[in-house]
């Protein structure tokens, strides 16, 4: 599936917690302006779409939109949660696994996390790790 930017509206909205209509009309309130902030920043940065693009996009100028971008950039030097956010949500854009960097360089624990996506269709890292616990105490039970 290829990523659009209704989609990508989608995800980043969902992650912060708020419809995609709060994030595009909501009151200039910190959580609502940095996810749009963010937003603004992954359409630029994952889409490579255009300033104006961007703009129509959330009903502002692309004026608005660049300094959003800049904005989000710069918070992200001094932020580690926001920058941490920000690749998450590029992680799974990409349609990478969000696992932390330690799992991943483990193959045999990779691996396992892998084939619980496959076999119980889990998404998040809790839901892998819950079942991961459950076939375990399933095994030892046994």
């Amino acid at each position: 599936m290829t990523l659009t930017l209704p989609h990508l509206q989608k995800i980043v909205a969902q992650h912060f917690q708020m419809s995609v209509e709060r994030m595009l009309t909501g009151p200039r309130i910190q959580p609502v302006v940095e996810a749009r902030q963010v937003a603004m920043y992954l359409c630029r940065t994952v889409l490579e779409a255009s300033y104006p693009t961007i703009g129509r996009a959330f009903a502002r100028n692309h004026t608005t939109v660049i300094q959003s971008v800049r904005t989000c950039e710069r918070h992200m030097l001094t932020d580690e949660t926001l920058r941490q956010r920000v690749e998450t949500l590029r992680a799974a854009m990409a349609g990478e696994s969000p696992l932390p960097q330690m799992l991943q360089t483990c193959p045999t624990c990779h691996q396992t996390l892998l084939t619980l996506v496959e076999k119980h269709k889990v998404a998040t890292t809790l839901e892998m790790i819950a079942t991961m616990a459950a076939d375990q105490a399933k095994a030892l039970r046994s």
